[in-house]
């Protein structure tokens, strides 16, 4: 029996993961808002950075757009029947936006 060849036939998998992919990436978006109030904020992903220096705006736009493709991705994947590629893709978008809130949660440092 392979250690690493067989997902559990679990519909709700997928749709779990969706729900965990948007609460952490709302998660790290409103992280993000938190320190674009800081006077000396810099954001550190290159792709990110244009989108920030629009304000709330920006940040809204490259939130939303971030979300819609991993989740959009996925889903298509899944439904072309690559569903474990599906799977790792929307755990690795995941990972990204956790780490991004836990990085953004650190450094913050909001001088009154």
């Amino acid at each position: 029996m392979p250690l690493f060849g067989q997902l559990p036939d679990a519909p709700m998998l997928q749709n779990d993961l969706t729900i965990v992919q948007l609460a952490v990436s709302t998660t790290d978006a409103i992280a993000t808002y938190r320190n674009m109030r800081s006077p000396t904020f810099v954001e550190h992903n290159a792709i990110a950075r244009p989108f920030m220096e629009h304000g709330t705006y920006g940040l809204i736009g490259f939130f939303v757009l971030d979300a819609g493709v991993k989740v959009g991705v996925p889903w298509l994947l899944e439904k072309r029947g690559f569903r474990k590629t599906a799977v790792i893709l929307r755990l690795c978008g995941i990972a990204d936006n956790s780490y991004g809130a836990v990085y953004s949660l650190s450094h913050h440092r909001l001088r009154r």
